[in-house]
């Protein structure tokens, strides 16, 4: 998926194999979106965040998170998968 001229979305790789391009775009327009204000979508069996929706223009991107372990409750994340429409 194209979101500029010169940057690209794999939606087959989690974040930390996108280019170097698309995480600067990530942390620029999307990273900095997500703080203690904004909403969850959903939470996990242990209150942790399944994902947050933000908006980039007219795209909707959405952050996973990939915690270290599944049966805990603890924040630990080894990655984030997104999806963008």
């Amino acid at each position: 998926m194209k979101i500029t001229d010169n940057i690209e979305f794999n939606p087959s790789l989690s974040l930390s194999e996108q280019s170097a391009e698309f995480q600067a775009w990530y942390n620029e327009n999307v990273n900095n979106q997500i703080t203690d204000q904004l909403t969850p979508d959903a939470l996990d069996a242990y209150d942790r965040p399944i994902s947050f929706t933000v908006m980039v223009g007219d795209l909707s991107v959405t952050v996973y998170f990939i915690y270290q372990f599944e049966d805990s409750s603890t924040w630990a994340c080894s990655g984030f998968n997104l999806k963008i429409v």
